[in-house]
């Protein structure tokens, strides 16, 4: 699996989410550094998760102005 980095989280806080890509590939020329990506099914390993949550925190209060009653 080639697996790239994290996205920044979506929310500041509560729970927000984050996405990386993650390929099945294979090295075919280690020299010139060569690689082909598979169909996901070619891969031997579980797929890692391209989702995850984050900033799993409630948020602080926060006034918010209303009408007159």
């Amino acid at each position: 699996w080639e697996i790239g980095k994290w996205s920044p989280c979506s929310l500041t806080c509560g729970v927000g989410l984050q996405t990386r890509d993650v390929v099945c590939s294979h090295l075919l020329s280690r020299e010139m550094n060569e690689v082909v990506v598979l169909a996901d099914e070619l891969c031997h390993h579980p797929k890692p998760n391209t989702v995850q949550a984050c900033n799993r925190f409630n948020c602080p209060p926060a006034w918010y102005p209303a009408q007159w009653q």
